[in-house]
């Protein structure tokens, strides 16, 4: 299995963080590596590369608040056990409520971004009401000194 697999370092380096950055995201349960040795080794597959890649842009996305992103993480997560179930199943019942568990969970992130959304405009608002008071201070000034 370690064939296919990396160490802390070349996961590290692939994902580019530092193997302290993957420590700490498997300390808040963000990541777990793909295999241990028996000696207790990380090994983490291309997937948990990936899954790296997926927390540092959401961390563009919606900040550095690593609690917010397990949420998503976790909702994307619980997605991804609805499509295998789906796609393993074809009892129509039991896939109207792995649909409707789906469109719950994609509806609360939606919901979640919508609110960023509000608050980043609120704030984009604010910095153009300042922007507009400093452009008329300034072509005040300068209109004095003519």
């Amino acid at each position: 299995m370690t064939e296919s697999t990396l160490s802390v370092g070349d996961a590290a380096k692939a994902a580019g963080v530092t193997t302290r950055t993957l420590r700490y995201y498997e300390q808040l349960g963000l990541l777990h590596p793909t295999h241990r040795t028996d000696g207790g080794t990380r090994r983490y597959s291309l997937d948990d590369v990936a899954r790296v890649a997926r927390i540092r842009r959401l961390q563009e996305i919606l900040g550095h608040d690593l609690a917010r992103i397990a949420v998503v993480l976790g909702a994307e997560d619980r997605l991804g056990e609805i499509r295998t179930a789906w796609h393993a199943g074809d009892d129509a019942e039991q896939r109207r409520v792995l649909l409707d568990e789906a469109v719950a969970i994609n509806d609360g992130l939606r919901a979640e971004l919508a609110s960023r959304r509000a608050a980043l405009d609120t704030f984009a608002a604010e910095l153009e009401t300042k922007a507009r008071r400093y452009r008329a201070e300034a072509r005040r000034l300068n209109a004095s000194h003519r």
